[in-house]
C-alpha cells in the first residue's frame, strides 16, 4: 500500500461483526491489514453507520460501537454515515480528494455488497478500487 491508496474499514462494528460467521478470523484478517497500512504510512479510514433510535446500530449504543479488536489508532479518520452508501451525505469524497487518494482498498463486515456499487461508481474522485 501506499499514501494514494487508503484502507477503508467499514462498518465493522459490534453489533455487526460480535454475530457473524467466522467473526474472529474476519478481525483477524481486518488487523493484518490495518498493521500493514499503519506500517506503510497508508491512511486508513473508518465507515460507522449511525444507526436511528431503536435501530441494530442506533448511535451511542455498545453495537454501535466500531469493534475493540480493530479499534482506530492516531490519525485514522472515523465518518460516519447513515446510508448504506458510504459516500451518500458523507465527508468521505472530500476526505480522499484532500488526501490525493487513487486507490480504495475496502475492509467490510460482509461481502462489500451494499457499499461496492458506491465504491466503484465514484470516478471524479479519480479514487479505484484494488
Amino acid at each position: 500500500m501506499s499514501k494514494d491508496t487508503v484502507l477503508l474499514v467499514i462498518d465493522v462494528q459490534k453489533g455487526l461483526i460480535e454475530p457473524a460467521y467466522r467473526s474472529t478470523e474476519v478481525l483477524e484478517n481486518i488487523n493484518a491489514l490495518l498493521g500493514q497500512a499503519h506500517n506503510s504510512h497508508t491512511p486508513v479510514i473508518y465507515i460507522q453507520h449511525d444507526g436511528p433510535k431503536g435501530h441494530g446500530l442506533e448511535a451511542g449504543t455498545a453495537n454501535w460501537q466500531i469493534h475493540p479488536a480493530i479499534a482506530p489508532q492516531e490519525g485514522d479518520a472515523v465518518i460516519h454515515k447513515k446510508a448504506s452508501d458510504s459516500f451518500h451525505k458523507t465527508a468521505l469524497q472530500r476526505e480522499l480528494e484532500s488526501r490525493g487518494i487513487k486507490h480504495l482498498v475496502a475492509s467490510n463486515t460482509s461481502s462489500l455488497w451494499e457499499d461496492r456499487p458506491s465504491i466503484v461508481s465514484k470516478p471524479l474522485a479519480g479514487a479505484r478500487p484494488r
